[in-house]
């Protein structure tokens, strides 16, 4: 994860060029110590920034 874009209501994880949703019910798992977080995605979620 680049940053965390909490300028409005709803707040999103910028990867690289892609905006992913920070819903709790997407995340699989955080890990501190390596300073990841897993989620699960819906199938197609990322196909939508190709629109």
């Amino acid at each position: 994860m680049d940053e965390v874009d909490d300028a409005t209501q709803n707040v999103l994880f910028r990867v690289g060029e892609l905006l992913i949703p920070a819903v709790e019910d997407f995340i699989i798992d955080i890990n501190h110590q390596d300073r990841v977080i897993t989620m699960c995605l819906p199938d197609g979620l990322l196909d939508l920034d190709n629109l």
